[in-house]
């Protein structure tokens, strides 16, 4: 249930993120005339941080093979200690 809402909240998200992403942009590029207004790089940071909370992330690998303990090599593998009830 957690997970679902919390893809429910990166769709929702996506339409703001890809805007704050354009709008730091736009506050940074020397190219543009919005970089040069006063407090135009508080604004894009202001963005930036509003990109990056909303911004997906890739989880990390852990990459885990095995484990030691006193003095022994224990294998060890991920595997998901809970199931969803439609998953069956």
């Amino acid at each position: 249930m957690l997970y679902q809402f919390h893809e429910f909240q990166r769709a929702m998200l996506s339409p703001l993120t890809a805007w704050a992403e354009a709008a730091s942009k736009s506050f940074t590029n020397p190219s543009s005339p919005l970089a040069y207004v006063p407090g135009s790089t508080r604004l894009a940071a202001g963005y930036e941080l509003m990109y990056r909370l909303g911004k997906d992330y890739e989880k990390p690998e852990f990459e885990l093979h095995q484990i030691e303990k006193n003095g022994h090599a224990i294998p060890s593998s991920s595997r998901s200690c809970w199931k969803s009830p439609s998953a069956g």
